[in-house]
């Protein structure tokens, strides 16, 4: 959100503002979200039904919620129309390839720690941070920003701000761990330091 706040832009959008030229897009709009760029978002919102056709663009996808321990990313060669389970209490926020998102569930916390949560309160509390590449025949790559919102400071130009980039070489062997591996993080804002209050704490 504070990005938006600072180029413009929604947040949360219709498929086909990412995906203009993909007709399927265009469909259920109340269905098939964007969250920024890098997250999609499949939920029912308009019928009382136990399944619900959700359209996956072209790409591969990995679940952010993923209670199967397996099998949470999968991949499509065209645009999809998926048909999965739509009960009141089903969602499907996936990650795209190439990006890399901060998160903190702040529902876990509260749940585990029993304590009420906000903004500032957060800061105690560490940032994942979760990235999926995207690849061609030789490397892969995602990139991400991390506009740290501590609650308090409302000039976002006073905010720390982490830019985050990483890469793989594939290997020359199928199977094998990857020749080079590289993750950047460039650090904005004041004292333009990772430090004890800004916890990136895992990627």
């Amino acid at each position: 959100m504070s990005i938006v706040q600072r180029e413009g832009g929604a947040f949360y959008k219709p498929l086909f503002f990412e995906y203009p030229d993909e007709d399927g897009a265009y469909e259920n709009q109340e269905l098939n979200i964007m969250l920024g760029s890098a997250l999609k978002l499949g939920i029912q919102s308009k019928a009382l039904t136990t399944s619900s056709q959700f359209y996956y663009p072209a790409g591969r996808y990995c679940e952010v919620f993923c209670k199967k321990e397996t099998d949470c990313c999968f991949e499509y060669l065209v645009g999809s129309e998926v048909t999965l389970p739509s009960f009141a209490f089903n969602f499907y926020l996936d990650l795209r390839a190439g990006h890399i998102i901060p998160m903190q569930n702040a529902t876990h916390i509260e749940s585990s720690q029993s304590r009420s949560i906000n903004t500032e309160s957060l800061q105690d509390d560490p940032v994942e941070i979760h990235l999926m590449p995207i690849c061609d025949t030789t490397s892969c790559t995602a990139t991400g920003e991390y506009i740290n919102d501590d609650g308090v400071t409302t000039d976002i130009t006073n905010r720390h701000t982490y830019k985050m980039s990483y890469t793989h070489t594939l290997p020359t062997t199928a199977g094998d761990a990857p020749d080079t591996l590289e993750i950047d993080i460039v650090a904005t804002g004041p004292d333009s330091l990772i430090n004890g209050n800004d916890k990136i704490f895992a990627v």
